[in-house]
């Protein structure tokens, strides 16, 4: 039997030699184990900052990582945290110094065509997308409807009399901002509104607005078990949850 609890003993057999290494000052050393087993039980959680509007980007993904979080610790599993601008990558000398090996990466906040979405693919490791669009063989997706959101949205102005309706659209390299755009000039179409092209303007995201609310939790707890279930098990198929939303009004538009 080994300290890392694998082997075929009893609990209390277990425990025993626990309380022995115990005693003797003995840890089970995590590089040790992942030498032997393969795994370090490290998920990466690669944040980046395609909001444009850092303190709306903390106030975000705070809630998405602290959900991660703890559905990795349900699985024994550790977060981390990685900052996409770091240049961590497995080449460079920051990775090398610190000697960084993961079992999955968890990537939020960070543009599609972000090179390092290639080199975690590269990788073969499972790699899960928060909002994230993820090439790879291993590669799932858990995201927001931004979609219907925007179909809420506009309903809920036109309902109100609305009819000269403009979009600040966020980077149409992101899942949200490309969605979005969308679909906005799809329903706007429906409703038979007239475009200028002034009406629709690249910005960021930010709040203090009505607003769409996204299930932050349900974000996070989803892309941690996804990011779980491909690491334990080869042949699991890969996802893309998508997830429902919700209109929030606010002063903005209460008529």
């Amino acid at each position: 039997m080994s300290i890392n609890g694998k082997g075929d003993v009893s609990a209390q057999t277990r425990e025993k030699v626990r309380s022995a290494a115990t005693s003797l000052g003995y840890a089970a050393d995590s590089a040790a184990r992942a030498l032997v087993t393969k795994q370090t039980r490290l998920v990466a959680v690669v944040v980046g900052d395609n909001s444009g509007h850092r303190d709306l980007s903390v106030i975000f993904f705070g809630k998405v990582l602290g959900a991660i979080s703890r559905r990795l610790a349900q699985s024994d599993y550790e977060p981390l945290l990685l900052q996409a601008a770091d240049g961590w990558s497995e080449t460079s000398p920051l990775d090398a110094k610190r000697g960084r090996r993961f079992d999955a990466a968890i990537v939020i906040g960070v543009d599609d065509d972000d090179p390092l979405i290639a080199e975690l693919a590269a990788r073969r490791l499972p790699l899960v997308g928060v909002d994230v669009r993820c090439g790879g063989a291993r590669a799932g997706f858990v995201g927001s409807d931004h979609d219907e959101g925007v179909r809420l949205a506009l309903a809920h102005l036109y309902a109100l009399g609305h009819r000269r309706i403009a979009h600040i659209a966020g980077g149409t390299n992101t899942v949200a901002g490309s969605d979005r755009l969308a679909a906005f000039r799809r329903e706007a179409e429906r409703y038979g509104l007239k475009l200028p092209d002034d009406y629709v303007r690249l910005g960021d995201f930010s709040s203090a607005l009505t607003t769409i609310r996204q299930d932050r939790q349900a974000l996070g707890t989803l892309a941690a078990a996804q990011a779980v279930e491909l690491i334990e098990h080869a042949d699991a198929p890969t996802r893309a949850t998508v997830l429902p939303v919700e209109l929030v009004v606010r002063a903005s538009s209460t008529g």
